[in-house]
């Protein structure tokens, strides 16, 4: 099994890559922010502010994260485990605090599953909270400015065969 953890500032295109993954090669696409999100579903007054919706859903964030720092990890790894037993490839594409990275790695070693962490950088992204300003280490980095999906399958592939040797689907 395979997780590609993302990472990078908001807006360059993190979601897009995994939602090609999950498109065009069944991964599990995942997401740290999934449990909150449910707790704190867009109830379509966002639709034309995505911005200030995710700072919304920071703000209920650093609240949830005062009594429970874990819980939003907790859950992801969950469904890392869920992912596992359908052996399924899983993409997150928020890794964005060295707590979740270290979680993460610290699961993947654990369960035997090849972790694969990768920057995306654009020079569209933008700082919008404060878990934009973490760098997270990141085994390879992908530059993408207007770049077309096939060109994103393509950095995705090469950064999958350095890190594991090769991969499979199915």
């Amino acid at each position: 099994m395979l997780v590609i953890a993302l990472t990078g500032v908001s807006g360059v295109g993190k979601s897009h890559i995994a939602e090609l993954l999950a498109r065009d090669f069944q991964f599990t696409h995942l997401r740290f922010s999934d449990k909150l999100k449910e707790m704190y579903p867009d109830d379509g007054s966002w639709v034309n502010n995505f911005d200030s919706y995710k700072h919304y859903l920071c703000q209920k964030a650093e609240r949830v994260n005062i009594v429970d720092p874990n819980l939003f990890i907790f859950h992801t790894l969950h469904s890392v485990g869920i992912a596992q037993d359908g052996e399924s490839n899983v993409v997150i594409d928020d890794l964005r605090t060295p707590r979740q990275l270290s979680s993460l790695y610290s699961y993947c070693e654990r369960k035997g599953i090849e972790l694969v962490v990768v920057r995306v950088k654009s020079d569209q992204g933008k700082v919008v909270s404060f878990m934009d300003r973490f760098v997270i280490p990141a085994q390879h980095t992908i530059q993408n400015d207007n770049l077309s999906d096939a060109e994103l399958i393509t950095h995705i592939s090469q950064a999958i065969q350095k890190s594991t040797g090769g991969y499979e689907n199915g």
